[in-house]
């Protein structure tokens, strides 16, 4: 029972021994369903523990009457462990973060305007640019780089009134728009002594034509006419004489062949083939001023050196070293500047030199042809004389008929 305002009686300890009183009378004694079902420490040193009510008691709990209130009317707060203690300063904390959380944002936002911004001029750059470009292209093609000058180089034979109807092209025609290389070839097919042809843009109003004369390299003897051609092969004149000084082939074909075609397309390939391999190893060797090629036979080869000296080469088997052989003898001067004859080579372990031995360029002109020895081909030669040394009565001189019984010098044979 409660007492009265003023000084509470003291009560009573306990005498020893006795047990210790279940509850105070000095507060009202109140029961808690969820305190009731708590199950203390036991002895063996287990934790303590809820035993959750069930639902339906839960509920009578919840629905049933409020527990009683103490009477220093305040309901004891449970103590908190010292691990859960909430953290000083929380509301600060929570503030600062917002504001980082802010400030990250606002960054952000910053960041994704100004490239946008950035995209925006990058596009109107581009913009600017194709703009440009498209204008520049429109007025070199239309308004600038027109055509005022044409001019023609490196030709003696052929001039700018030449290209009249050849050339598809003229003042006033835009240099950007002209196919140069279309041009070159259409004017070269025209141009029929003409080698090469080179059709060039010279910035800002001039249009230039470079053209290769053909020179004569070699000509075909075929069917008692001859085939000039330049270095590339060109057909630059078919004539009845011979061009002085222009190495003759005898044994190709070219058998359809016209002024201004290409004898490739014209030989077989097994005689293309046969003069190409001839020609390189001629210009290895070093071999010059071959005057005529017979390679009627492929396996009785003849060069004739400075219309004077027949060489036979045999097949083309180890030509290399037979030129190189027969260089050799030219260098080493045991020809003089002023013999004809034969040197028969056919097998490269021998050599046989006939200074008198007779040439035989059947009908191959060589009138006007100029080499620094005198020219073999005289009436007198095929008399088995030569000029200058025939008496008055066309006889032998006493020094040719004393050079052997015959009047003949022998063969000389070298080995190698």
């Amino acid at each position: 029972m409660p007492t009265k305002k003023g000084k509470q009686k003291p009560t009573k300890k306990p005498a020893a021994g006795s047990k210790k009183p279940v509850s105070d009378s000095k507060t009202i004694p109140f029961s808690d369903p969820f305190y009731d079902n708590y199950t203390p420490r036991s002895s063996g040193g287990t934790p303590s523990s809820y035993r959750s009510p069930s639902p339906q008691r839960r509920g009578d709990m919840l629905s049933g009457p409020p527990r009683p209130i103490p009477q220093n009317g305040k309901r004891k707060k449970a103590k908190t462990s010292s691990s859960r203690k909430p953290a000083k300063n929380a509301a600060a904390a929570q503030q600062k973060r917002q504001q980082q959380l802010r400030q990250e944002q606002i960054a952000k936002t910053q960041r994704r305007r100004r490239k946008k911004k950035k995209r925006n001029y990058t596009l109107y750059y581009i913009i600017l640019a194709v703009f440009l470009i498209v204008a520049g292209v429109t007025l070199s093609l239309t308004v600038f780089f027109n055509i005022e000058d044409i001019q023609v180089t490196g030709s003696s034979i052929y001039t700018l009134s030449d290209l009249d109807g050849v050339l598809e092209a003229k003042p006033g025609d835009n240099l950007l728009r002209l196919n140069t290389k279309s041009l070159s070839e259409t004017v070269l097919q025209n141009l029929k002594k003409a080698d090469k042809v080179d059709v060039k843009r010279v910035f800002p109003t001039t249009l230039l034509v470079e053209i290769e004369d053909g020179v004569p390299q070699t000509q075909l003897y075929y069917e008692s006419r001859y085939y000039t051609l330049s270095q590339r092969g060109r057909v630059l004149d078919i004539a009845d004489e011979s061009v002085p000084n222009v190495p003759a082939v005898i044994g190709p074909k070219p058998e359809g062949a016209q002024i201004g075609s290409y004898i490739d397309l014209v030989l077989e390939n097994e005689e293309k083939d046969w003069l190409k391999i001839l020609f390189k190893e001629l210009e290895k060797s070093g071999l010059n001023d071959i005057s005529v090629v017979d390679i009627s036979s492929t396996i009785s080869l003849k060069l004739y050196y400075q219309n004077r000296i027949e060489i036979k080469l045999g097949s083309f088997s180890e030509l290399d070293t037979k030129l190189a052989m027969v260089k050799a003898v030219f260098d080493s001067g045991d020809i003089g500047i002023e013999e004809s004859g034969t040197i028969d080579i056919s097998d490269p372990d021998k050599m046989y030199v006939d200074s008198d031995a007779k040439l035989d360029l059947t009908g191959i002109s060589t009138e006007g042809w100029t080499w620094k020895d005198p020219s073999p081909y005289d009436a007198s030669l095929e008399d088995g004389t030569s000029s200058g040394e025939t008496g008055s009565e066309g006889q032998p001189s006493p020094d040719e008929s004393s050079a052997s019984p015959e009047g003949k010098t022998p063969p000389e044979e070298t080995s190698s």
